[in-house]
């Protein structure tokens, strides 16, 4: 009776402990990219851990949506990303547009920022 009463203790300590998730914080990076005389600026914020991104650019464009992983050629090279762009704005005028785009984001050509420089709408 002993040892069912102490595999019944276990087996609830254990299920209690499997209970409690571990939620990683959410990690942002910024990334921008410009054109030779910075007449144009295109800048991305993507959240590795939700595997989500929003994009600004000078020409006042909003786009948010979410990321994969794009495939590796070399193990070497820097991962890159594919952004599913699920809603547009093309300016602060207009309202949000769903649509469904996709892209590949080259982080060779990007270079890595504290955050945003474009405002965004209000």
């Amino acid at each position: 009776m002993k040892k069912v009463i102490l595999i019944l203790f276990y087996c609830i300590l254990i299920g209690c402990n499997q209970n409690k998730e571990v939620i990683p914080a959410d990690e942002y990076k910024t990334y921008v990219r410009s054109n030779l005389n910075e007449t144009f600026r295109h800048e991305v914020k993507v959240n590795i851990t939700k595997m989500t991104f929003e994009r600004r650019t000078s020409d006042g464009d909003f786009y948010k949506g979410n990321i994969s992983k794009a495939a590796k050629i070399s193990p070497n090279e820097a991962q890159d990303y594919v952004l599913h762009i699920k809603q547009k704005r093309q300016s602060c005028e207009y309202d949000w547009m769903e649509t469904d785009e996709t892209e590949l984001m080259e982080f060779s050509f990007f270079n890595e920022v504290d955050g945003f420089t474009l405002q965004e709408c209000n």
